[in-house]
């Protein structure tokens, strides 16, 4: 782990790891400067590949708005989803996406 993390810290052409103390605080903004289009989640079945990973971080993480079909297809519950897009994050072939609402 320490040879990964001194190869990153040389390829991005930092000393040590202290160089990266405070490196994002420009990007961080305030709670009112956050966008609000409102998304859901959307299934692009044709390449699903019926794991469930998606309606197991849903019902662990987020706001259990998926659920398996009998066939094992996701189903999004619209009125539950919130965009939050951690199904996104979890597919292991991007079947899962977000739409504007």
């Amino acid at each position: 782990m320490c040879g990964g993390l001194t190869a990153y810290l040389e390829s991005k052409n930092f000393s040590n790891v202290n160089d990266l103390t405070g490196i994002v605080l420009p990007l961080i903004g305030t709670h009112a400067e956050l966008s609000r289009q409102p998304m859901r989640a959307q299934v692009h079945s044709s390449d699903c590949l019926h794991c469930g990973k998606c309606v197991k971080s849903c019902r662990d993480g987020a706001n259990q708005a998926l659920t398996l079909s009998d066939s094992g297809m996701p189903i999004v519950d619209a009125n539950r989803c919130d965009g939050c897009s951690l199904c996104t994050k979890v597919c292991p072939v991007g079947v899962m996406s977000l739409v504007s609402v």
